[in-house]
């Protein structure tokens, strides 16, 4: 009797310590889980802002493209020369000559990174548009002109492109290209005054002169006064058009190297902007109210012709034959 006694006090002994036990475990995993939560949201939202910060500034690694309106944007080395080469490479170009223009276009660009200047493209690299046209297009913007595939075949030249190597006396070189000329490139020291770039000789282009080449521009008297007055400052205009514009020196393929507009001596280059010609090869027409031009080529006829090399390799012509051939003395690794 005694033992059934204890052992009912016992029991309720035991049930009266039970809500006890129970309730501190509840009182502190309910602070646990709400530190967790907090410490979670708190992540969550460092994360977040982790994830929405993105660099201001453009890293070395960046190619930069001076935007039309006047603002700056970074690319890869590979979305660069991709646009650049959507820009310029023809339709159906074939392989050889896609990596001669491609190798050109990509040591361009690194020898203008390498010499950033604020007074050449606000210091970037290369322009969307120069003087010369469309210098680069963005992937929607060549798949609207030429469809998906196009941009494709640009990006696989881009990753041969910046592969390759074009120095010269070990320096990478500035690699000038153009659309097409009259049969012959010019020496860089006859149209260009500013720049060295000794391996830029006159070499024989006749593939060029295998495509449409020709083209023609009449301007009015008012059209010639606005184009004259709005890039040549302090420009007396005289009386009658053909007064206007001499040439006084040409080249054996027909570019200009001195003419006189005004009575002040300017370039060829600096004539064929001041009137947006095609080339500096060109020739004049007067009549008693209209100024004619008949130019030849596109472009300034310095360093490698994109028709050019298009015709070289249908010849049979490997990437760094047509390179060589613009290019002299120069070495190329791929």
């Amino acid at each position: 009797m005694k033992k059934l006694i204890f052992g009912i006090i016992l029991l309720f002994a035991i049930m009266a310590t039970i809500p006890a036990m129970v309730s501190i475990p509840k009182a502190d995993l309910s602070s646990v889980f709400s530190a967790s939560k907090a410490d979670t949201s708190a992540n969550r939202a460092e994360n977040k802002e982790q994830e929405t910060e993105k660099p201001s500034e453009p890293t070395e690694a960046d190619f930069l493209l001076l935007e039309e309106n006047g603002e700056k944007t970074a690319y890869t080395a590979k979305e660069m020369l991709s646009g650049m080469l959507a820009a310029k490479m023809p339709e159906n170009y074939s392989e050889e000559s896609a990596k001669a223009l491609a190798a050109a276009l990509y040591s361009q660009l690194c020898y203008a990174k390498e010499n950033r200047s604020p007074d050449k493209y606000d210091g970037a690299d290369t322009a969307k548009k120069d003087s010369c046209g469309i210098s680069f297009l963005t992937k929607q913007e060549a798949a609207e002109k030429y469809g998906g595939d196009f941009i494709e075949e640009c990006e696989k030249y881009a990753d041969f492109g910046i592969k390759t190597s074009i120095k010269y006396s070990g320096k990478i070189i500035d690699a000038p290209v153009f659309v097409s000329c009259g049969g012959s490139t010019n020496s860089a020291d006859e149209l260009f005054t500013d720049k060295d770039l000794p391996y830029c000789k006159s070499s024989s282009s006749p593939w060029d002169m295998y495509g449409d080449i020709y083209s023609k521009k009449e301007l009015t008297k008012e059209q010639a006064d606005k184009a004259i007055t709005d890039k040549l400052s302090g420009a007396q205009l005289p009386e009658g058009i053909s007064d206007y514009v001499k040439i006084k020196s040409t080249a054996r393929n027909g570019a200009v190297l001195e003419a006189e507009i005004c009575g002040k001596s300017i370039s060829g280059i600096e004539l064929m902007n001041i009137f947006s010609l095609k080339s500096p090869c060109f020739e004049i027409e007067y009549d008693d109210d209209k100024l004619r031009f008949s130019v030849t080529g596109e472009g300034i006829p310095v360093g490698m012709s994109i028709n050019g090399a298009a015709g070289m390799a249908q010849q049979g012509a490997q990437w760094d034959d047509i390179l060589l051939h613009y290019f002299s003395g120069c070495e190329i690794t791929n």
